[in-house]
């Protein structure tokens, strides 16, 4: 019995190594997205500036990404949402974030974002980390909460 409890510790060790290397394989993968996404969003205004367009005319090269009234985002508080996801791990700041709102289109109170960002926090899909929104859907509720404090 003892050498099967054995057994057992090894295959646990094993297991929490594995779930380890996967939880870092993730957060290098969310550090690139987050980065690819700012190239994205840094070319995007470089090319509506040379154009002279304010990027209604952007490519549609992913779904979830677009301009307003598009079907991608039906409302502004949607685009405040997928641009919070975006972000990624780092996060984005409330002026970023209403600057973003305004270069997709919509035009926003100046508290716009920190009253959805409010409605966010309260249902504990986001946290404010050094004055970054993140994305944060799996907290518990109470986490949520806590850590906003």
């Amino acid at each position: 019995m003892n050498n099967f409890a054995e057994q057992i510790r090894e295959r646990l060790e094993a297991a929490i190594g594995e779930q380890a290397k996967i939880a870092s394989e993730r957060e290098n993968i969310l550090k690139r997205e987050s980065e690819v996404g700012k190239k994205v969003e840094a070319l995007r205004f470089l090319l509506s500036a040379e154009t002279g367009q304010n990027g209604s005319n952007r490519p549609s090269d992913q779904s979830h990404v677009s301009q307003a009234g598009s079907a991608s985002y039906t409302s502004a508080a949607q685009a405040v949402r997928e641009m919070i996801k975006r972000a990624g791990p780092v996060g984005i700041g409330y002026k970023e974030l209403g600057k973003k709102l305004e270069a997709e289109g919509f035009n926003v109170h100046s508290n716009y974002v920190y009253t959805v960002a409010s409605s966010l926090k309260k249902s504990g899909d986001i946290r404010v980390i050094n004055g970054n929104i993140v994305w944060q859907p799996s907290l518990p509720k109470d986490s949520a909460k806590t850590s906003a404090d």
